[in-house]
């Protein structure tokens, strides 16, 4: 029986070595997939938080027009635990400068800085409703500089 096992071994030896690698193949194929989905999972996670800061409670409302009541903000304020509110406004809307112009997302400065999710390059963050601060792609894109004048417009104002 011996000697049948041998030689079959002999005679299927590369068949056995090739079956070993596609079995080591495989192996590391499921292995990456499932380290790759890790990662994407995790990038994806940060990307959404990351425009949280450090936030702990989020409250969302569907009536974009008015946002949340000052009686709602107060409540969230009495939470335990809860140190700062900041309502965080959010619309989109066409920047140009020239005849330059990007579509970009705009968002409220925090209240309170633990609450500020913004990360500056340079320059300061908006200090006034006539103010925006755009990201390095966007003012590269319309050519400006820390400083410069752009027109802001919603698609309402530009007839889209």
């Amino acid at each position: 029986m011996r000697g049948f096992v041998l030689a079959q071994l002999r005679r299927g030896g590369g068949r056995l070595v090739a079956a070993g690698i596609a079995i080591a193949l495989g192996s590391a194929f499921v292995a990456a997939a499932l380290l790759g989905s890790q990662i994407v999972k995790t990038t994806a996670y940060n990307a959404v938080s990351a425009g949280y800061a450090k936030a702990d409670l989020l409250l969302e409302t569907t009536q974009w027009e008015s946002g949340l009541t000052s009686d709602q903000l107060a409540a969230a304020a009495a939470v335990d635990g809860v140190e700062a509110v900041s309502p965080i406004y959010q619309l989109s809307f066409i920047v140009s400068k020239d005849a330059a112009s990007d579509y970009v997302w705009a968002r409220s400065a925090a209240s309170d800085p633990r609450l500020e999710s913004a990360d500056l390059d340079s320059g300061r963050l908006p200090a006034g409703a006539s103010e925006i601060t755009l990201g390095i792609a966007s003012a590269k894109r319309l050519g400006v500089q820390l400083g410069d004048e752009v027109v802001a417009a919603t698609f309402a104002d530009t007839g889209f």
